[in-house]
């Protein structure tokens, strides 16, 4: 509070890959406005301990894109979902309210939508990518287009927004990297890389991390937007990296598909700035690795867990070590993801998709069992209408899973 006045309401948005985006303050609104009346409190049958689906909406054609989830906690203590933004291969863009799946706005764009969606600092506007080889950058309220940017080829990329500048980055596979003001629709600047960009770009720092889809690793400042270091690591990479924070190191944790997890640091001190390998993980089928290295949120923060194709998740420690295995048969693409606006606790709550159409809830804990005492377990699945090759997101009780059967679902996870 400030001057003994009412406190800002929290706001964050959620994507894949589980990843956070804390909003500022100077955000005016949110999307849509629920209160607690609004949210669900279903029980569920005892002979069922599967979660229940609240809704579902057609949107035309499959969806391999992940929902975009905006979260305020505006008129209750705890942080739930509000809105959902998504496209589909049917070029449909839309907003709907979290709670009932009611759209909010709907928009029509010339081609498919692969790209996840991304929200602004002030939630005042939506950037999406589209295979007509245009970024969108759509108000946030009335679903209207503000700007576009052409390209030479597909936007398939998710859009990063760099919280210290509101800049936008998006890679294209046209081989460039786009760095955008959106807010006064002007590109910032484009560089080109070696191949397509398709994982989004990582920004932590005031450093941005993209990898391309020839096995280059690139660091950028994101002032100048130079590159500051550059390695090649042999493989495509198509999943998103996972970067975490150790005093002066950037720990990068790369997936390729050659079934490999290849972990680096950036010494963040150190002019130039270098990159170092320090360990890497081969699974033993050697299948591909398309679902992003997740990190895992406290107690258990030096871990991350991981799909493949070869149908398994798995986790592993801070050195690279295998820490349990979840087996499955059908390949893992879109990854695992794990609950947003859970608080703090013991136990972390996270949930696989499987391209087959499993999906699964798990319980990460700190068990009698497995290295340093951190074991999991699957308390709820269940089988989709169709292929899943999007991530879920995970947010308070709610889950959302954007399924090939054209559908997005909404499902409610009773507290347990």
């Amino acid at each position: 509070k400030k001057g003994g006045g009412r406190k800002r309401a929290r706001a964050m948005s959620v994507s894949r890959g589980s990843i956070l985006f804390y909003h500022s303050d100077d955000r005016k609104r949110c999307l849509c406005e629920i209160s607690r009346a609004d949210i669900p409190n279903k029980p569920q049958s005892s002979n069922d301990k599967n979660p229940q689906a609240l809704w579902n909406l057609n949107l035309g054609k499959c969806i391999d894109a992940s929902p975009l989830v905006v979260a305020c906690a505006c008129r209750t203590d705890d942080i739930e979902a509000n809105t959902v933004v998504i496209g589909s291969h049917s070029g449909k863009f839309l907003a709907c309210n979290a709670v009932n799946g009611e759209p909010l706005w709907a928009l029509q764009l010339p081609d498919r939508i692969e790209s996840t969606a991304a929200i602004s600092r002030d939630m005042e506007q939506v950037y999406v990518g589209c295979d007509d080889s245009k970024f969108y950058s759509i108000n946030a309220f009335s679903g209207s287009i503000e700007w576009s940017v052409k390209g030479g080829d597909h936007f398939k990329a998710t859009p990063t927004v760099d919280a210290n500048t509101g800049y936008v980055w998006i890679g294209c596979y046209d081989k460039h990297l786009y760095v955008l003001n959106a807010r006064e629709k002007r590109i910032l600047a484009k560089i080109p890389f070696k191949a397509s960009i398709f994982a989004p770009v990582i920004i932590q720092r005031k450093i941005a991390i993209a990898v391309n889809l020839k096995g280059n690793l690139a660091v950028l400042d994101t002032h100048s937007f130079q590159k500051l270091a550059n390695i090649d690591i042999g493989a495509p990479v198509f999943a998103t990296p996972c970067v975490t924070a150790h005093h002066e190191l950037s720990i990068i944790k790369i997936a390729t598909v050659t079934g490999k997890i290849l972990c680096y640091n950036l010494n963040l001190s150190s002019n130039p700035k270098t990159l170092t390998a320090s360990w890497d993980f081969k699974t033993p089928s050697n299948r591909p690795i398309f679902s992003p290295p997740t990190a895992l949120p406290r107690p258990f923060s030096a871990f991350m867990v991981f799909g493949c194709h070869d149908g398994h998740v798995r986790c592993l420690d801070s050195a690279g070590q295998l820490l349990w295995t979840i087996e499955g048969r059908s390949e893992v693409a879109g990854g695992f993801c794990v609950r947003a606006g859970g608080g703090a606790g013991e136990t972390v709550l996270g949930c696989y998709a499987r391209r087959g159409g499993e999906v699964g809830l798990v319980c990460i804990d700190g068990g009698n069992s497995g290295r340093d005492g951190i074991v999991a377990r699957v308390f709820s699945s269940w089988m989709m209408k169709g292929e899943v090759f999007a991530a879920p997101v995970w947010i308070g009780q709610m889950l959302f899973v954007a399924c090939r059967d054209d559908k997005l679902w909404c499902y409610w996870v009773q507290k347990s």
